[in-house]
């Protein structure tokens, strides 16, 4: 048995059980999503800025292409409507902020629940304000820090591409008293938070929030097989590791 035949079998598990828990779950029985501290944190304390009137902030990235994380752009944008609710959209607290110009229109024309071919004016008139502090990632930096401070915002999340300026947005926020949250997709980011950050989501964790945004259960199939293959997976590496010790591998 050969490596690449363990991974057709991986594949064509993955694909037996995602269909299987689909059928199940759309007719009956409901599976418990595992917890995430962070995510349940970010979901208090956007509550609490809006019953107390306070600014909320979201960073959806320093550009929209990375060559490492292609993806991560694009992530950003399905986050936006997700997070965008209703009393969201009305309370005038929002404000979201890009250090790329391709993602600030972009964005604001998901707020307005529209698409042009271009830049409009009109689309400044809603309540949820778009930024683009400057057009660089470092001159970005420092615009972002200024607003947080300015405003004095009390959540900031961050999500898309960042890099070891996401240490200086969790300080600034620290400072201020506010809850900072990061679902940042690159390793560069998650490594630099890991240290002082608790609650922060790395690795395929951060494909929650949209869900944890939307309420929705429409995932569940999903995590359920991630669940079990990631069972199967940790077994067949610890199996592989005692065939090697005891010579039959």
């Amino acid at each position: 048995m050969t490596w690449s035949f363990i991974g057709w079998i991986l594949i064509g598990l993955s694909a037996v059980l995602l269909i299987g828990f689909s059928f199940f779950f759309k007719n009956r029985g409901r599976y418990t999503v595992r917890e995430v501290p962070g995510i349940q944190q970010l979901l208090s304390a956007r509550a609490a800025a809006l019953e107390k009137g306070n600014k909320l902030h979201l960073g959806i990235g320093q550009r929209m292409w990375s060559g490492l994380y292609p993806g991560s752009g694009l992530y950003s944008l399905s986050i936006l409507p997700k997070y965008l609710d209703g009393e969201i959209r009305n309370s005038g607290a929002m404000r979201v902020s890009s250090g790329d110009g391709v993602l600030t229109v972009l964005a604001r024309q998901i707020i307005q629940n529209q698409y042009g071919d271009r830049y409009s004016f009109l689309l400044d008139q809603n309540p949820v304000k778009s930024d683009l502090p400057a057009p660089t990632p470092a001159s970005s930096t420092a615009g972002l820090l200024n607003l947080l401070s300015f405003e004095k915002v009390s959540s900031l999340t961050l999500v898309g591409n960042y890099g070891l300026e996401s240490v200086l947005f969790s300080e600034a926020l620290h400072t201020n008293a506010g809850a900072f949250f990061s679902a940042v997709g690159n390793l560069t980011s998650q490594a630099a938070l890991y240290p002082s950050k608790k609650d922060l989501l790395i690795g395929e964790n951060i494909f929650l929030l949209p869900v944890a945004f939307s309420g929705k259960d429409s995932a569940q199939p999903a995590w359920t097989t991630e669940d079990i293959l990631r069972i199967v997976v940790i077994f067949i590496m610890v199996a592989a590791v005692v065939l090697k010790l005891v010579g039959l591998l």
